[in-house]
C-alpha cells in the first residue's frame, strides 16, 4: 500500500467525522478503502468508496510531481494515483528533457499534475501553458497551479484543434480525463453520466504565437484527437522542434477518420521519428492497431536524445 493511500484512508476517517457520520461509520469508510489499497481492486470500487462523502477532494503531497495537489474523490484519475505509479516513464522523460527557462505545451492538462512538475521545472524565466476545456477539471487545474505559487503557468480554457472553431466536447463525470471531441469511447467511462459542452478550439500554431511561445515539449492527451492536434502545430513543429510525447489509440484515433499510422507518417513527413516509450523502438506509418504512448524525436536530434 503507497503512504498516499494510507494519507488518504486517515484523511476519509476523519473527513467522515466531520460530516457528522457516527465513528462507527467513519472507521467504516476507511476499512473499506483499506481492502481496496490492499488488494488493488477495480477502481470503481474504490470511487464507490469515497464518493457518498460528499466533499471537493482532498489536498495531498505528490513527490514525484513537484507539489501539492487537491484531487476530486470521486475520480478515476484519484484512484489511480493513490494505487501508485501513475505515468511513471512521463514524469521521468519531462524530468530528462525540461530545463530551467524552457516553455512546454501541455494539450489536455487535467488536474495539472505535468502541468505543475514542468512549472516547477522550468522555472520564472519558463512558461507552461495548459490547455483543458472541462469546467470541473479547470477549476482544480487552477487551484492546484495557485497553490503551487506557479506564475509561469498560462491556461487556456478550451481545445487544441486543427483550426479556429467553436467545439462540442463530450465530458463523463468522475472520469473527465477521458473527455473527447468524439462520442466517448474509452472503456473506463461508458457508465459515467455523459454531458456535451461547447468550448473555443484552437491550433497549437495560433496558440503558440498568441502566448510568444518556443516549446521544448510539446504534451498531448486528447483521447484521440491527437491528429487534430498534431495538424494544427506543423508551423510549430517546423519552427522550433519541440519534443513530442503523446498518446497514440487506435480505438480512438479511428472515429476521428484518423489511425495511429496516419498520425506517425504526418510527423514522418514534418521530420520527426516516433518511438515507442515501452519498447524504444521506432515505430512505422505501416504499423496496425497500435495503442500506447510515443515521443517523438526531431530527425536531426535522434542521435542525441536518450529516450
Amino acid at each position: 500500500m503507497t503512504e498516499l493511500a494510507k494519507d488518504i484512508i486517515q484523511r476519509v476517517e476523519r473527513l467522515a467525522t466531520a460530516l457528522s457520520f457516527t465513528p462507527e461509520r467513519a472507521k467504516g469508510y476507511a476499512a473499506r478503502l483499506r481492502r481496496v489499497f490492499a488488494s488493488r481492486l477495480r477502481r470503481k470500487r474504490l470511487k464507490d468508496a469515497v464518493q457518498s462523502l460528499n466533499a471537493n477532494g482532498l489536498v495531498v503531497q505528490l513527490d514525484s510531481f513537484g507539489g501539492h495537489f487537491e484531487l476530486p474523490l470521486a475520480n478515476n484519475m484519484t484512484c489511480r494515483l493513490i494505487v501508485g505509479g501513475y505515468e511513471a516513464m512521463q514524469q521521468l522523460l519531462l524530468k530528462s528533457l525540461l530545463q530551467p527557462g524552457d516553455h512546454m505545451v501541455d494539450v489536455g492538462a487535467n488536474l495539472g499534475l505535468f502541468t505543475v512538475l514542468a512549472g516547477t521545472i522550468v522555472g520564472p524565466t519558463g512558461h507552461v501553458l495548459a490547455v483543458e476545456p472541462v469546467p470541473r477539471i479547470l477549476e482544480h487545474l487552477q487551484r492546484n497551479v495557485h497553490r503551487n505559487h506557479l506564475r509561469n503557468v498560462t491556461i487556456f480554457e478550451g481545445v487544441a484543434t486543427d483550426r479556429s472553431q467553436l467545439c462540442e466536447i463530450h465530458t463523463s463525470e468522475g472520469a473527465e480525463e477521458y473527455s473527447s471531441l468524439n462520442k466517448i469511447a474509452h472503456p473506463d467511462a461508458q457508465r459515467n453520466k455523459h454531458d456535451t459542452l461547447e468550448v473555443q478550439g484552437l491550433p497549437i500554431d495560433e496558440l503558440v504565437s498568441k502566448y510568444r511561445l518556443e516549446p521544448r515539449v510539446l504534451k498531448v492527451d486528447t483521447e484521440g484527437a491527437e491528429g487534430l492536434v498534431f495538424t494544427g502545430a506543423l508551423a510549430t513543429l517546423r519552427a522550433y522542434r519541440p519534443i513530442l510525447l503523446s498518446e497514440l489509440d487506435d480505438r480512438l484515433l479511428k472515429g476521428f477518420g484518423w489511425s495511429s499510422g496516419k498520425v506517425i507518417q504526418l510527423l514522418n513527413d514534418a521530420g520527426y521519428v516516433v518511438i515507442d516509450q515501452h519498447s524504444k523502438r521506432a515505430i512505422s506509418a505501416s504499423s496496425a492497431d497500435f495503442v500506447g504512448d510515443v515521443i517523438g524525436i526531431p530527425e536531426e536530434a535522434r542521435q542525441v536524445i536518450t529516450v
